[in-house]
C-alpha cells in the first residue's frame, strides 16, 4: 500500500499518522456537535484531544511493553520510548484515554456519562478512519488467506509481511466501526439514559475485536488460544452488558427520576 505519505530526504511522513490526525479532527467535530445538541458547551470537547492523545499514547506503549516482553524492555529501557519502531496496544490506549476522560470531566465539571455519550459516535468514526490508515501502512495485518479479496503488501516500508496474501483485517474493522457508528446515530431520538450510547459503543467494539482478532497476524497471545485483545474485549463486553442492565433498571424503574452523572 502506501506506508509513507511524503518523504523529504531522510524524513518521511507516515500515512497512518496523517490519517490518525484526520480521524481525531473529525471525531472532535462530531463530538462537539453532539455536546451542543445535548445543551452543553462544545468547547468541553474541542480542548479535550490534547490530554486524551497524550494519555492514550502513554497507556498504549506501557501496555504493549508489559504484554509483549517486559523482561527485554527492562534490559533495554531506552527502547520503551521508541514508539516510532512500532508497538502500541489498543487496550492500553483505551485505559489511558478513559483515565484522561475522568480527569477532564472532573476538571471541567462536566457530567461524565453525558460526555462519554457524546464521544461514542465520534470514537466509532475515528476508529473507522484510523483503521484505513493502518491498512495503508500495513499495521494490524491479517493472517494468510486464499480469499479473492486478500491483500498482498509489497512496499518494504510496510509493517505487514511482504508477498503473502493476507486477510484485510483493517478493512473489516473499519467497515464494522462505521456500521457501529450508524447504529449509535440512530439512537439520537430513541428514549435512552445517560451512558447508554457509550456502553453500546463498548459492547459493539468488544464484539468487533472478538470476531476479528482470530484472523489477525500481529496479535499477542497471552491465555492459551486467546489474544490480549480478545481477553480485554471479553472483560469489556461483560462490564458493558452489566452497566446497561444496571443503568437501564435505574432509569426505567417505577418512580425513578432521571439523573445525569
Amino acid at each position: 500500500m502506501y506506508p509513507v505519505l511524503l518523504s523529504v530526504g531522510p524524513v518521511g511522513v507516515r500515512t497512518a499518522g496523517a490519517v490518525a490526525i484526520l480521524a481525531v479532527w473529525l471525531a472532535v467535530v462530531v463530538a462537539a456537535k453532539e455536546m451542543a445538541r445535548q445543551g452543553h458547551a462544545p468547547d468541553d470537547v474541542r480542548d479535550f484531544p490534547g490530554p486524551a492523545v497524550v494519555a492514550g499514547l502513554i497507556g498504549a506503549r506501557l501496555a504493549y511493553v508489559l504484554l509483549f516482553d517486559p523482561a527485554w524492555y527492562l534490559t533495554h529501557p531506552w527502547q520503551i520510548l521508541a514508539v516510532w519502531s512500532g508497538g502500541l496496544s489498543e487496550e492500553g490506549a483505551f485505559l489511558g484515554g478513559l483515565g484522561a476522560t475522568v480527569w477532564w470531566c472532573r476538571r471541567r465539571s462536566v457530567p461524565f456519562l453525558v460526555f462519554v455519550d457524546a464521544l461514542a459516535p465520534a470514537l466509532a468514526l475515528g476508529g473507522g478512519i484510523a483503521h484505513l490508515g493502518a491498512f495503508l501502512g500495513g499495521a494490524g495485518y491479517g493472517t494468510p488467506s486464499a480469499l479473492p479479496w486478500a491483500i498482498t503488501f509489497t512496499d518494504p516500508n510496510s509493517s505487514a509481511p511482504l508477498g503473502i496474501p493476507l486477510h484485510p483485517t483493517q478493512l473489516y474493522e473499519s467497515g464494522l466501526d462505521l456500521v457501529l457508528l450508524g447504529g449509535l446515530l440512530k439512537l439520537r431520538h430513541w428514549p435512552a439514559f445517560p451512558g447508554q450510547r457509550f456502553l453500546l459503543f463498548l459492547l459493539g467494539s468488544a464484539l468487533i475485536r472478538l470476531v476479528v482478532d482470530p484472523i489477525k497476524g500481529d496479535v499477542i497471545m497471552i491465555a492459551g488460544p486467546l489474544t490480549s485483545g480478545q481477553l480485554a474485549a471479553a472483560l469489556v463486553l461483560v462490564g458493558a452488558a452489566v452497566g446497561l442492565v444496571r443503568l437501564g433498571r435505574r432509569r426505567f424503574a417505577p418512580g425513578a427520576r432521571h439523573h445525569e452523572t
